[in-house]
């Protein structure tokens, strides 16, 4: 009987592993496109300012020996960069068709399958086929977004640790503070259905009940939660011994919180439903 479970549970795994193997191409080729818009953003910023300084920053300089990538000499830095951006930008619309094409295929097949089982594709059926492209599209998108913001937060873990842990601790204030958003909002439709409404409510219950019936509340409380994040780090910087920091860094960060505070919220609205 265990062997039997066992093999059971084996084999739904199993099941499971290879259904969402088909969305491994597309989520790395999505992820690879974050990344390189990352350094399609930065690239020119790092340019720009190696180029009017005629040469290249220490913190460059050793970011491109621990890739083992080629140093240029200072002649050459226009040349250098411009090279290197171009090969940036016509790799991001190989990646972006790379994409798109696995999307295509996985989405094929499920109107393949479609077919197979009903001769005629009637206006229900392709409902549910569209229903089944948007899973598609979702699955990969979440899952890129996952990926690309751990990756980004390794490297910033990699460089400084301590503005590292005021991002997390950032992301997590406002993910909590979205989710009891949501199930006080939650509770409060289920009371309004059943017609029972308490009348003996609090200031901080009566101000809470305001903040939910504000349409701008989430974009309000995302810029909150933002700017708390950057001062955080700003007041971190300036009381350390040594407060030089890379502005590339900067931009790596702010890329990072944009992803984060939005996937949280992407995540949340899933819980809602």
């Amino acid at each position: 009987m265990n062997n039997f479970l066992s093999n059971k549970i084996y084999s739904l795994k199993d099941k499971k592993i290879k259904s969402l193997s088909k969305y491994i191409l597309p989520i790395i080729f999505g992820v690879l496109y974050k990344l390189n818009t990352i350094t399609l953003f930065i690239g020119p910023i790092i340019a720009i300012k190696s180029i009017s300084a005629g040469s290249l920053s220490p913190t460059i300089k050793n970011l491109l020996n621990y890739f083992y990538l080629p140093t240029p000499n200072e002649e050459y830095l226009f040349l250098y960069f411009f090279s290197s951006i171009s090969m940036a930008l016509i790799s991001l619309l190989i990646v972006s068709e790379l994409k798109k094409f696995y999307i295509f295929k996985i989405k094929n097949k499920i109107l393949k399958k479609f077919k197979k089982e009903y001769s005629i594709l009637t206006k229900k059926n392709f409902i549910l086929i569209q229903e089944k492209y948007n899973k598609v599209d979702k699955l990969v998108k979440n899952s890129e977004n996952i990926v690309f913001c751990s990756i980004l937060v390794l490297m910033i873990i990699f460089y400084d640790f301590g503005i590292a842990l005021i991002l997390l601790t950032g992301g997590f204030t406002y993910f909590k503070y979205l989710k009891n958003r949501a199930n006080k909002h939650n509770k409060k439709v289920n009371m309004l259905q059943s017609g029972i409404e308490s009348n003996k409510k609090n200031l901080i219950n009566r101000f809470n009940d305001l903040i939910i019936q504000n349409p701008l509340e989430k974009s309000t409380s995302k810029s909150i939660i933002a700017t708390i994040i950057m001062l955080l780090i700003m007041t971190f910087i300036y009381l350390r011994t040594d407060s030089t920091i890379s502005i590339v860094f900067i931009f790596l960060v702010r890329i990072y919180q944009s992803q984060m505070l939005k996937t949280i919220q992407i995540f949340i609205k899933r819980i809602e439903r």
